[in-house]
């Protein structure tokens, strides 16, 4: 029974919609990531509050993704 349920969990990793939704989630994520962090390297002045921005708003786009999956 335990063994059943831990190859269940294995099978899924051979679909291709696993890796897709996890590049898809990587994507959503870190791309956002990497424009806040070129901005704030970039500006002196406005990359305190870019970078207190993006803490609001990063949290919103996972929230966001996590939604649209289910």
């Amino acid at each position: 029974m335990f063994w059943d349920s831990v190859l269940a969990g294995l099978k899924v990793l051979t679909y291709w919609e696993t890796y897709v939704a996890g590049l898809e989630y990587l994507a959503i994520i870190f791309i956002p990531m990497a424009i806040v962090g070129m901005i704030i390297e970039k500006s002196e002045s406005g990359g305190a509050a870019v970078g207190c921005l993006s803490m609001l708003f990063l949290p919103v786009l996972q929230v966001a993704f996590h939604f649209g999956l289910t």
